[in-house]
């Protein structure tokens, strides 16, 4: 097998990760909406709803996974024991990046 053939596989990543990212506005809307509601995590007078926390999680949880997935079952790198643990570290952080983001309290939200 030349090294040109043993490359290709690695090369999906190239179209693959951007449209993870783009699939990834979704979760990130769903979870931004249900953290903090249509008028934002104020309440806009009206208080905070908490009661669609539970899904806000499971959008950052969906995102996690939507990374995860692609760069657990390219084969990037032969050996599966490198891929596991970096697909999972990487979709971890990915996940709690979506949930910072969208949660919108914090030292990067300034009203």
């Amino acid at each position: 097998m030349s090294e040109r053939q043993r490359r290709r596989p690695a090369l999906h990543l190239v179209w693959v990760v951007p449209a993870v990212v783009a699939f990834c506005v979704v979760p990130f809307i769903v979870a931004a909406l249900s953290w903090c509601g249509i008028s934002g995590c104020s309440g806009g007078g009206w208080g905070r709803n908490l009661d669609d926390t539970w899904m806000a999680i499971v959008a950052c949880c969906v995102a996690a996974g939507a990374l995860a997935i692609p760069l657990l079952f390219i084969p990037w790198v032969r050996r599966r024991a490198v891929r596991v643990p970096v697909a999972l570290l990487i979709g971890l952080a990915w996940g709690y990046l979506i949930a910072v983001l969208s949660h919108g309290e914090g030292p990067w939200f300034t009203p």
